[in-house]
């Protein structure tokens, strides 16, 4: 009988098509979709955890070698942590979904590090996240068409994909929005051919147009700095200048078709407050009451989503009321910057354990790009990544997407794509097949 999980290569073919399933379910999101518009169908949501379980299974029987994870599962110990922590706090309902999510986006991470080994299938799953980019860059344009923007209220306030619970608002689909003009501009100039770049070209456009579309001042700011990001990671500066000019024109062109009444700019130019007022005023204050309850407990962390709930016995209710906050408005608030999240709900060990993760992307992702023993297409792949992380953390100044499952699709695709550097170079020391931390380690079958 033929082995299913092999191919001509040695490589688990089964395992690879169960990749791809669970990576077009975890990113489309189907089974969602179709809940919200069909409530009676909400038990599908449970078909890409029982399929993630079913691929664990085959991953665990594959003779195949495989590959840990370290950092990301000294995450999830912190995340864990964190619960313990919430959890004797009263709250730990927000934390037990962010570590299902967590330990699943993990399982998902070392399956595709295993199967997914050759250039060919890495194409192939870089296709599939970038169309799904465009898939809800396209679902918030149609949001237009369902919900149009109400010139009497606050466009950021307005649900831009009703029916996900990340892309609903601004502090994700923006980012998502960067990310996805990062990736056309690429393959723009990854892929010849005049049909392709028009294409590519016009998926820029609609990610721009995503980017108006969410109305946020921190992904305005994060844009334009990951514009020149990547402007400064370029050899043709004189054309990456003449392409910044002409988004320019572009963005600039969408806000009078997008943006009634010039509410867009009206918007941005709220930026020039700073601090002193509105919500630069709000979000400095929540930043001053993270570094409070990171003072009270510096080393673990006041626990995993337990920010608003921590504070409510740390600050004093005339200040509170001060503020305009309530207790019942603080209760599960987030602080809106990233950074200081990790810190005051996991202390320096949780910052200590993040920041590796950090540099570790950083260090893969360089190394992936010093190898140049690959066709020229995927030696874009490390370039792409990097772009997506600068923006990733740009925005995360401004906005709370540290479980954002678009960060963690960044890290898998970065360490497979240095995984796969690693096999063609096998020369160079594996540090992702060595034990990185105690929590993780190597196996290998056959």
């Amino acid at each position: 009988m033929t082995d299913l999980r092999r191919d001509t290569d040695g490589s688990g073919i089964m395992g690879f098509r169960m990749v791809l399933v669970l990576w077009f379910l975890y990113l489309f999101e189907p089974a969602r979709l179709l809940a919200y518009f069909a409530p009676s169908l909400n038990p599908l949501k449970w078909i890409p955890t029982v399929l993630l379980y079913l691929g664990l299974l085959i991953w665990l029987h594959s003779p195949m070698k495989k590959y840990n994870y370290g950092f990301y599962i000294a995450f999830l110990a912190v995340t864990l942590m964190g619960t313990v922590i919430a959890f004797f706090d009263g709250n730990w309902g927000i934390a037990r979904a962010l570590n299902r999510q967590i330990f699943q986006f993990l399982i998902l991470g070392l399956m595709t590090f295993t199967f997914v080994n050759n250039a060919n299938r890495i194409r192939t799953l870089f296709h599939l996240y970038f169309l799904h980019i465009m898939f809800f860059a396209v679902w918030g344009l149609f949001g237009l068409i369902l919900s149009p923007i109400d010139p009497s209220s606050d466009p950021g306030l307005r649900k831009i994909v009703a029916w996900h619970p990340w892309f609903d608002n601004r502090d994700a689909f923006g980012p998502l929005m960067i990310i996805g003009t990062v990736f056309a501009l690429y393959y723009f100039k990854m892929y010849p051919g005049s049909i392709l770049k028009m294409l590519f070209l016009s998926s820029a456009f609609v990610c721009l147009a995503g980017i108006i579309l969410s109305f946020g001042r921190g992904v305005f700011l994060a844009m334009i700095g990951t514009f020149a990001f990547v402007w400064y990671q370029s050899r043709k500066k004189v054309t990456g200048l003449i392409v910044a000019a002409a988004a320019a024109v572009v963005i600039v062109g969408m806000t009078s078709v997008i943006s009634p009444a010039g509410m867009y700019w009206d918007k941005m130019k709220t930026i020039e407050s700073g601090v002193s007022s509105g919500t630069g005023a709000d979000r400095f204050r929540l930043w001053r009451w993270a570094l409070i309850e990171f003072m009270e407990s510096p080393i673990l962390g006041v626990g995993t989503g337990n920010y608003g709930i921590k504070l409510i016995s740390l600050i004093p209710q005339e200040e509170i009321t001060a503020s305009e906050y309530t207790l019942g408005s603080l209760w599960g608030r987030s602080i809106h910057c990233a950074p200081l999240t990790i810190l005051c709900e996991y202390g320096l060990i949780g910052f200590a354990v993040f920041s590796f993760l950090f540099l570790d992307f950083i260090r893969t992702n360089r190394q992936s790009k010093t190898d140049v023993n690959e066709a020229e297409t995927l030696q874009m792949w490390p370039s792409v990544l990097q772009a997506s992380f600068a923006a990733f953390w740009m925005n995360a100044l401004f906005y709370e997407i540290i479980y954002a499952p678009f960060f963690w699709n960044i890290l898998i695709l970065n360490r497979m794509v240095y995984l796969h550097r690693t096999r063609l170079n096998p020369g160079r020391r594996n540090s992702a097949s060595t034990p990185v931390l105690s929590a993780a380690h190597e196996t290998a079958k056959g």
